[in-house]
């Protein structure tokens, strides 16, 4: 009998591993993602050309993992990207689809960013991984590899749509993309938002810009806060400090914050491929004059200026670091890093993938590139961490004396 239980056993347990080995390999399938399309060659050269303007089309066939898309509209998107080989898409379907990511997420609408400005394609999921853990980045991404008539295209990124969030998910009336706290690029509105909800929006808008004109210190501070969550405001421009993003005045989102009783944006960063860099596009010069020593990366906003000459609102910028360094701390980073490791390996020890990088602004050589690049940054970073630190304890026995 005991020998009976014995092997009894001993099957049920060499069946459990071998069941659980398959679970392990389709998810490691899974996890490297195929997106395929089928056009006709003569649309396919029209879509490779350079161009200012987007190309509209609807492909042949597309599919995930070999699971079917039924795709309405779909167009190539990006100012900048436009003039380059690889383009980036947006895709909209006839019908919702369920990706299954970790976790899944459902939707009908969807951006494919070719990542062509992204330094070894890491630079955006370093952002949006760490923005995750700040409470700042909500949205669904997925790295695949995209193939149009059999050939590879390379490595994409699936990246829920911002106003799909704010609109659809949450429910809110409006969404816009800043050109700067001076200027909106565009706006965006819930079915159910009539005029008034407009008005109400760009007004709200406009008593951001207008605040710094009427009020100083704490009032300002009060003023602030009541058009906009100041704190994660604070917090997304401490991280673009921290990872010295280059770029970011009108790489922002405000959308109306649902339930709140009188309008209230918050907030969804967006497009990460300057970080990691020297200065800030107007240059260390010009941004030298306007900000000295302190701790804002870039100095071309007028909000970002006005915190950073209003003691008041400047202290309690340099308060929010704290936050950001607990989230962010060395042993985060390591794990973050890794992740990103993880996901990008299966795609970039292929040789096709890589050699389609040659048309990117910075080429992929390899595998092992990206990853003693990456081992460089995490290195930087946590060095960067503890320096900033320091720095930010020293400016506020400064400001608050």
């Amino acid at each position: 009998m005991a020998i009976v239980l014995f092997l009894r056993s001993s099957f049920l347990f060499i069946v459990l591993i071998l069941f659980a080995g398959f679970d392990l390999f389709c998810q490691d399938q899974a996890d490297t993602w195929i997106m395929e399309m089928q056009m006709p060659p003569d649309q396919y050269q029209n879509l490779k050309r350079k161009s200012a303007r987007e190309f509209d089309f609807v492909p042949e066939t597309m599919s995930v993992n070999g699971i079917p898309l039924e795709v309405k509209e779909m167009h190539s998107r990006g100012k900048t990207t436009l003039q380059f080989w690889r383009k980036s898409y947006s895709v909209k379907l006839g019908n919702s689809f369920r990706f299954m990511g970790s976790p899944a997420k459902t939707m009908d609408h969807f951006y494919l960013i070719s990542m062509s400005l992204d330094r070894y394609y890491y630079h955006n999921q370093l952002a949006f991984e760490c923005l995750s853990r700040l409470g700042l980045f909500p949205l669904w991404c997925h790295l695949t590899e995209l193939k149009i008539n059999g050939a590879t295209e390379g490595l994409y990124l699936i990246v829920q749509r911002p106003a799909d969030y704010a609109l659809k998910e949450l429910g809110s009336d409006a969404i816009i993309r800043r050109k700067s706290s001076e200027f909106i690029a565009k706006e965006k509105y819930g079915k159910e938002a009539g005029e008034e909800i407009r008005k109400k929006c760009r007004n709200n808008f406009n008593l951001i810009r207008k605040a710094g004109k009427h009020w100083s210190g704490a009032e300002l501070y009060d003023s602030l806060n009541t058009h906009l969550v100041l704190d994660h405001y604070f917090a997304w421009l401490s991280f673009n400090y921290f990872v010295q993003n280059g770029d970011y005045t009108d790489e922002l989102f405000y959308y109306l914050q649902p339930g709140s009783k009188s309008p209230l944006f918050e907030i969804i960063p967006w497009d990460f491929d300057d970080i990691l860099v020297k200065n800030p596009h107007e240059g260390e010069d010009v941004r030298q004059v306007r900000l000295g020593d302190q701790l804002l990366f870039s100095s071309e906003d007028e909000l970002d200026l006005l915190i950073a000459r209003d003691s008041f609102l400047y202290i309690r910028y340099l308060e929010q670091f704290d936050f950001v360094f607990d989230k962010l701390n060395p042993g985060a980073l390591d794990d973050i890093f890794g992740q990103i490791k993880t996901r990008l390996k299966p795609y970039l020890v292929q040789e096709e993938i890589v050699s389609v990088s040659q048309h990117d602004y910075r080429p992929v050589e390899n595998w092992q590139a990206v990853y003693d690049h990456m081992d460089r940054m995490l290195r930087f970073l946590k060095d960067r961490w503890m320096k900033t630190r320091v720095e930010v304890k020293k400016q506020l026995r400064k400001y608050k004396k």
